[in-house]
């Protein structure tokens, strides 16, 4: 048998429809993340986007952590209403505080807003 002879567009033909093929190229045209964010309450987040994954560092008092340092990792997931990401945060020792929680937040463009989690920050701009 001539396995390699079987043209890779065939192959790939049979193995994914047009409807996951479609959903596919969505998610791959949503925007990076990855970079550093302001938040409406004077704290500084660096994320990383490596999609569907988004992990952050986030630190209080215009980026010196002394409050409050947390990081964050979640999954982004594009639904009817939009982007949404969900994910766990947690205070580490940099920062005073000692807290944990989950968080869901929706992006458009370049801004993210807080849906719930007890975290202080509401809105992150991209800076």
């Amino acid at each position: 048998m001539y396995y390699n002879l079987v043209p890779t567009l065939t192959h790939c033909r049979l193995m994914h429809n047009r409807e996951s093929f479609v959903n596919a190229q969505a998610t791959r045209q949503e925007p990076d993340m990855t970079g550093i964010w302001r938040g409406n309450d004077g704290s500084v987040y660096y994320i990383r986007h490596d999609d569907p994954h988004v992990w952050w560092a986030g630190f209080s008092d215009n980026g010196s952590g002394q409050n409050w340092t947390h990081v964050f990792h979640g999954i982004r997931q594009i639904g009817p209403e939009g982007v949404v990401i969900s994910g766990n945060w947690a205070d580490v020792p940099r920062g005073r505080n000692k807290n944990n929680g989950t968080l869901v937040l929706t992006r458009s463009e370049d801004q993210l807003t807080k849906v719930s989690g007890g975290i202080i920050t509401t809105t992150w701009q991209r800076w």
